[in-house]
C-alpha cells in the first residue's frame, strides 16, 4: 500500500499490531515479514524495525498498550480456561468479565477485540461458534447484543476450514 501510494514504509509503523505468546512464533513471523518486505524493495534495517513494531511477543488478553483499532482480525486459540495455569486464568477472568463458567479462552479474544475497536471498526474472526449456543458464552452474547451489529455469521462446520482436521464447529463472524 505504501509503495502504491508513494509513501514511506515507516508511515505504516503504527498500522499493524499482532501478538503471540511464543517467542519462536514471533521470530518466524518477523522473519517472514522481513523477507516479504525486502523482496518488495524495502531496505533491511527499515524492514526489521517495522517487523519488530508490528509483531510482538505478548498476551493479547492482558496487553494494555494498544489504542483503538479499525480492524481486528484473527483465529483465536481454542483452549479451555481450566487448562490454563491458575495465575493466568485468574488474570484472564479479571481482565475479561465475559469469561464466565467453563469458558474457552477465545471468548476473551472476542471481548478484547471488540473493546479496542474504534467507532465503525470491524472485527472478523474464524473461531468456534459454541459461544453462540453454550452457557459459557452468555456474557459474550450479552456484550455483543448490547454494543455491536453482527453483519455475518458463516458456519463452516462441514468444510475443511483448517490444514489439520479439527472438530471445532468453526464459523466466520464479522
Amino acid at each position: 500500500s505504501c509503495q502504491l501510494h508513494g509513501r514511506s514504509p515507516l508511515d505504516a509503523a503504527d498500522a499493524v499490531y499482532s501478538f503471540d505468546l511464543l517467542d519462536r512464533n514471533v521470530r518466524s513471523s518477523r522473519d517472514l515479514a522481513i523477507r516479504l518486505m525486502t523482496e518488495n524493495g524495502w531496505d533491511m534495517p527499515g524492514a526489521g524495525k517495522l517487523a519488530g513494531k508490528w509483531i510482538r511477543q505478548g498476551d493479547f488478553l492482558l496487553q494494555r498498550e494498544y489504542g483503538g483499532a479499525d480492524f481486528v482480525v484473527g483465529n483465536p486459540p481454542y483452549i479451555r480456561l481450566e487448562d490454563v495455569p491458575e495465575a493466568r486464568m485468574k488474570a484472564y477472568r479479571s481482565s475479561c468479565p465475559t469469561m464466565g463458567g467453563r469458558a474457552d479462552v477465545y471468548v476473551g479474544f472476542y471481548e478484547v477485540g471488540l473493546r479496542i475497536l474504534r467507532p465503525g471498526g470491524r472485527l472478523g474472526f474464524i473461531c468456534a461458534d459454541r459461544w453462540m449456543r453454550n452457557q459459557y458464552g452468555s456474557r459474550l452474547r450479552e456484550l455483543v447484543s448490547r454494543s455491536c451489529n453482527v453483519e455475518v455469521v458463516l458456519t463452516v462446520h462441514n468444510v475443511d476450514a483448517f490444514v489439520e482436521q479439527v472438530s471445532a464447529y468453526p464459523a466466520i463472524t464479522i
